[in-house]
Formats: C-alpha cells, sequence, structure tokens
C-alpha cells in the first residue's frame, strides 16, 4: 500500500493527468474460494478508503475481482480515486456468463475505454468487435485511449505479445491504445511486465521494460520507432523472470532470508547466484548436506550404523546416501520453519520429470527455484553470467540415473511428450528418434507421475502456461 501510494506521488509530480495500476495490483489473484474465507473484499475497499484519502489532484485507477457469493465466482470490478472518494465504474460491456468486460470511465471530460484481459484475446478480432459495439454503434463518444488491463506471464515456451495486432486495432480506430500488464512474482508464475502505448496512427510511443520494475509517464503524442523486437528465449530474461519470481516469493510470504543446498553442481550455484541477485549476500544462507564433507556436520556420523541396524539385509553406499540426503533436509526444513527461513531447492527440470530427485533430499523445500529449467538452460545461464563476469565452477553435470540417450536428446523427448503432448508413436516419427530411447523415457515419466506430490511449488518459467491454470495461490503486493 506504501509503494502503491508513493508511485502516485511521484506520477503527479511528473505532471501525469491519470494514474493506472496493473491488474492484481491489490488482490493479487488470489482463487475465489481464499477470498471468501478470508474475508477479503472488506479488507480491500478499506485498503481504498485509506488510500482515497490522498488522492485528490488526480484520479488513480484500479481494477481487482471480488467473491459474489450469489454466483459462487469472482467479479472483475474497476475503481476511480478522486477527490478523496472512492467510485466503483460501472461496466459497459458484459460477457454471456454476465462478466464484465469494459468499462468507460471519464476522466478531465474525457472518456477512456479500460477492458480486461478476457476481452483482448491477443489484441485481435475480439478487441475489434468490442470497440465496434461501443463507437460505431453510438453508445460511446470519440474516446481520449483505450487502456488494456492483462496479466501475461513470462514463459521461455511462449512467444512475447503481439504489439503489432494492437497497433492495427488503434490505427483502424484512430485510437491511442495502452497495454498494461502486470510484473512481478504472482505464485509460481512471473508477470512478465513490458507495457507500452501505441499512438492513433500505430506507431509505437512507449515501451517499458520488461521482467523489472518501471514506472514512466506516457505522452500518446510522441512516437519511437526504434523499440527492438522482443525474444523471451535469450539468458538474460530468464534470469531476470527467476530473480523477479524469486523475490516476490519471498517478499510475499513475508520471511528476510532464504538458505540452500551448497553441493557444488551447476544448479546449486546458480540457485545461489540467482537468490543472492534477488534478495541480497546477507539473506543467503548455504548448508553443506554432505556430511563426509562438513565439518559441521561430521558428528552426526554415529547415525549410520544406527540406522543400519533398523533395516532389514545389506545397505548398500547408494541407498545409505539417499536417505542421509534425505534426514539432514528434513533437520534442514526443521530449522528454517523456525526460524522463518525458505529452504530453496535448486534441482533441475531432467532431475524432476525422472524423478530423480525422490532418492536424495532435494525434494525438499519451499520453492524449487530452477526445477523447470532443463540442463541446457542452466548452461546458457552460466555462459551469461559468465560473460557478466561472474565467476562459475564449469563441472559435468552428473545424471545418475543412466539414460540410454544424451541429456540433449531426453529434453527434446519430455518437451515433445509434456509441453506438446504428442504420443510415443508420434514422437518416434519425430526425426527418426530411436524407439527404445523414447519408449524408456515415457515410461519413466508416467511411473513418478504421482511423485509431482511430494514436490514444493516449481517456479515456472519455461513451461508452455494455458490460461485455464490456476497460479499458486499467494497474495501479491504491488511491485510495478
Amino acid at each position: 500500500m506504501k509503494r502503491m501510494m508513493s508511485v502516485y506521488r511521484e506520477m503527479i509530480d511528473r505532471s501525469a493527468d491519470v494514474v493506472l495500476v496493473p491488474a492484481y495490483a491489490m488482490s493479487g489473484g488470489w482463487p475465489g474460494r481464499l477470498l471468501e474465507r478470508s474475508n477479503f473484499s472488506e479488507k480491500e475497499m478499506q485498503a481504498m478508503d485509506f488510500l482515497s484519502e490522498s488522492v485528490v489532484a488526480e484520479p488513480l485507477i484500479l481494477y481487482t475481482e471480488e467473491y459474489n457469493e450469489a454466483h459462487g465466482r469472482l467479479q472483475p470490478r474497476l475503481y476511480v480515486l478522486h477527490d478523496g472518494k472512492v467510485r466503483s465504474a460501472e461496466a459497459s460491456v458484459l460477457n454471456q456468463d454476465g462478466q464484465p468486460q469494459c468499462w468507460v470511465v471519464d476522466v478531465a471530460g474525457k472518456s477512456i475505454i479500460i477492458a480486461v484481459e478476457s476481452a483482448i484475446l491477443g489484441g485481435g478480432g475480439e478487441l475489434c468487435e468490442l470497440l465496434e459495439s461501443l463507437l460505431v454503434a453510438n453508445e460511446v463518444a470519440q474516446p481520449a485511449a483505450l487502456v488494456c488491463l492483462c496479466s501475461h506471464a513470462y514463459s521461455w515456451a511462449d512467444a512475447p505479445v503481439d504489439r503489432e495486432s494492437f497497433a492495427q486495432t488503434a490505427a483502424k480506430f484512430n485510437l491511442p491504445l495502452i497495454y498494461l500488464n502486470e510484473v512481478g512474482g504472482r505464485g509460481d508464475r512471473v508477470m512478465a511486465g513490458g507495457s507500452f502505448a501505441v499512438n492513433s496512427d500505430g506507431s509505437l510511443s512507449s515501451q517499458l521494460q520488461v521482467l523489472a520494475d518501471d514506472l514512466q509517464v506516457i505522452n500518446l503524442l510522441d512516437s519511437d520507432a526504434s523499440v527492438a523486437k522482443l525474444d523471451y528465449k535469450e539468458a538474460k530474461h530468464l534470469l531476470s523472470a527467476l530473480v523477479l519470481g524469486l523475490r516476490d516469493f519471498v517478499h510475499c510470504r513475508g520471511v528476510s532470508s532464504v538458505v540452500l543446498h551448497a553441493d557444488g553442481s551447476l544448479s546449486s550455484q546458480l540457485a545461489v547466484i540467482i537468490a543472492r541477485l534477488a534478495l541480497g549476500d546477507e539473506c543467503v544462507l548455504l548448508a553443506k548436506p554432505a556430511v563426509d564433507s562438513s565439518v559441521e556436520t561430521s558428528d552426526s556420523t554415529w547415525l549410520y550404523p544406527a540406522i543400519d541396524e533398523s533395516l532389514i539385509g545389506e545397505v548398500d553406499e547408494f541407498a545409505r546416501a539417499s536417505w542421509l540426503e534425505r534426514l539432514q533436509s528434513q533437520w534442514l526444513m526443521s530449522q528454517a520453519e523456525s526460524s522463518a527461513t525458505l529452504v530453496i531447492s535448486s534441482m533441475n527440470k531432467l532431475d524432476y520429470q525422472l524423478g530423480e530427485y525422490v532418492l536424495g533430499g532435494r525434494s525438499m523445500g519451499h520453492l524449487s527455484l530452477l526445477a523447470d529449467c532443463f540442463p541446457s538452460q542452466l548452461q546458457l545461464l552460466a555462459d551469461y553470467l559468465q560473460g557478466q563476469g561472474v565467476e562459475i565452477a564449469r563441472c559435468e553435470m552428473p545424471v545418475s540415473m543412466r539414460l540410454p540417450c544424451s541429456e540433449l536428446v531426453a529434453e527434446e523427448i519430455i518437451t515433445l511428450y509434456r509441453e506438446k503432448l504428442l504420443s510415443s508413436d508420434e514422437i518416434i516419427g519425430h526425426d527418426g528418434r530411436h524407439e527404445d530411447a523414447v519408449r524408456w523415457i515415457k515410461r519413466r515419466l508416467d511411473l513418478n507421475e504421482w511423485k509431482g506430490s511430494q514436490m514444493p511449488p516449481i517456479l515456472r518459467v519455461t513451461s508452455q502456461l494455458r490460461s485455464n491454470e490456476m497460479a499458486d495461490p499467494v497474495a501479491h503486493r504491488f511491485f510495478s
């Protein structure tokens, strides 16, 4: 709330006529059942009443969702804070389910159309139909601008928002357009930011930073055609998403520090670097999981014979190392809970998909930071960080499960099966892949799918995100 108020004052000092807040800045996109049980709507109104006392000079527009008891679902709402008052805007367009899709708000004698993401769908035909229903049917006079409120998440597998389609819509209706996207971590997703403005002639007026906090006063009369095309498949964007997601994940839980296993692997090194970039060196604690190599935990070697005697049959070294790691991880989780510290897991996506993580203690933690990144993507991250002067000890990444193919081939098969939803026969026919390798990996994926219930939340930055999937329910504070 303090952040939102400071942003409003800064924008007014920079001569803004109206201040827009990204979607879900107040509620964080909670599932309706949590909003109902927590009585969050009433608390949200109290917060807006507090905010409105300081909003006098220029309007502050907020979009949120409230739980509708009559319909048993979330109801989009738009509020205008001005002159010390809170006013609920009346929806101008409803969808077939009676849900608001669009509002027309009067600001300083001019009309602004504000549309939510469900009415936009990429800026194509649906958005044009919405504008035609308002403009062509003369339901509203020529507005000053169109504002699209969105929550587009970053993903390595997805393409950035198509700015060209929005530019064509703006030019068709001779209407300035502002695409306002949420930025920051929200549960297990990372909202991409990258808001932009388009002039009425379709030229790009302004572009905000991607995956970074950014404040800007947009002048719709300016034009800048030199903005580069975005590409999510760059190491710098992947790093920014991981840093931003971890920062907000930790902040939303009200803790001040995290602890990670420091086993010397590439995944472990990258997790430590990302945590330090997100939280600072003083907030990152390290734990050495190996009993034999850590002086601090060497006293626990007395557990070896005690536990061996309680087990039936001969215990090999591999099994002993696995349960010792789980035992130490369980102890670390207990210590972290008592000191309000989050345990960050550093396993990669290959370990996670093949069920490798349950052999040791890597499935324990409060957040799996890199479990959505394949080893090849971690290598790209390491190359990028080394190019920025960060020192990383390059070592061969261990894969204890003996795959009948290379790591890269395993990654491709997993992607085709999990992301593209192809069958085994389709994958075998795809570029002539080896049948034994495909069926072995598919069997491992199917057998280990149930183990996902043992996993902590995964920060999703590379998987293909589907619109019908609910993000991990974590309250999101205002960062944009």
